[in-house]
């Protein structure tokens, strides 16, 4: 029996905040690329100093976020129509 389609995703998305959050990962130059460092980034209240970059670095690494985003649905739809 496998697994539903849906769970790898989901589980990387509930576990991924939970370990960032808790300073499991302590890389900040690239923890400051993930798109919710970069929103507050964008917005001017990044969490921690480390974390924050310029305004058009952060708007890039979201459009950066949002094509690979929909790059990969549109993979995986293309797939699975197939």
């Amino acid at each position: 029996m496998r697994p539903p389609e849906g769970a790898a995703p989901l589980g990387i998305l509930i576990t991924l905040p939970l370990v960032v959050a808790t300073g499991v990962l302590q890389w900040p130059e690239a923890l400051r690329l993930l798109p919710d460092q970069a929103g507050l980034s964008l917005v001017g209240t990044p969490a921690y100093e480390v974390h924050e970059l310029p305004p058009g670095i952060a708007a890039l690494t979201l459009a950066v976020w949002a094509v690979v985003s929909l790059a990969v649905y549109a993979v995986s739809l293309v797939r699975r129509d197939a």
